[in-house]
């Protein structure tokens, strides 16, 4: 299934849960199972499942690629990728490489994390900070599969939900500040009275869902879906990528805040 961004593009396989999100300030996100890429304002942020480690991606010298670079084994493959403003991302069968125009690469393998520079390759495995490797109900990861599960109340905020399915949990009540929820299917989801307040929610899919009096103050909504979903109540004052196209789908009143 593909979805398109109303800015730039977001495309989306339900079934392996790939994604790939670019907005419009050129910032990416590709998801691949339980692997993610996010590259916003010149900051990679790689979790790979079972840990994450961030970069400065200005600090990448002119070092060359690995080589061969990495391609689908097999029609049956893993294999999502996008591009902006010279950079590409990539997961291809586990291997994440991120290709600047000038050669430079951050690759990471079964081996862990790589950056090639023009000095050196540090190997950045040691530095994984560990993040939650089962479907716990009380945490995000790149790529989980949450649906119908039961978050009301939870404190959620700064994790990382990218690509994650929410489809159809109660989040009612929830503390999404600053949460990644890039790419995320939140349709039919319950986000009566939660708090998304500068939260990522670029090319999610939240329609149908029942957002009464959510907080999104500051929060970036550029291409998420909006399709019936119930935004009387919220707080929509600061939100950052919602154009007048995506609101009109949605449920509005005089109670709605902008």
């Amino acid at each position: 299934m593909a979805a398109g961004l109303l800015v730039h593009s977001a495309l989306a396989d339900n079934l392996e849960r790939q994604v790939s999100v670019q907005d419009d300030g050129g910032n990416v996100s590709v998801v691949s199972g339980g692997q993610s890429v996010t590259i916003q304002d010149g900051q990679v942020t790689i979790n790979t499942g079972s840990g994450s480690v961030s970069a400065d991606l200005a600090s990448l010298g002119t070092a060359p690629c690995p080589t061969p670079q990495p391609t689908p084994a097999s029609s049956n493959s893993s294999s999502v990728a996008i591009g902006a403003n010279g950079n590409s991302v990539s997961i291809v069968d586990g291997q994440i490489t991120i290709k600047r125009a000038d050669g430079s690469c951050l690759a990471v393998g079964q081996g862990g994390v790589a950056i090639a520079t023009a000095e050196a390759v540090a190997t950045l495995t040691p530095t994984l900070t560990p993040t939650a490797v089962g479907n716990s109900a009380s945490s995000l990861r790149p790529g989980i599969d949450l649906s119908g599960a039961s978050l009301a109340g939870q404190d959620l905020h700064d994790q990382t939900g990218v690509g994650a399915t929410l489809s159809g949990a109660d989040l009612s009540g929830a503390t999404l500040t600053g949460a990644r929820l890039v790419g995320a299917d939140l349709t039919g989801a319950r986000l009566v009275n939660a708090d998304l307040s500068n939260a990522s929610l670029v090319g999610a899919d939240l329609s149908g869902a029942d957002l009464h009096g959510a907080r999104l103050n500051g929060a970036l909504l550029t291409g998420a879906q909006l399709t019936g979903a119930h935004l009387e109540g919220a707080d929509l004052r600061g939100v950052r990528g919602l154009n007048d196209a995506q609101l009109a789908q949605a449920t509005t009143d005089s109670s709605t805040l902008r």
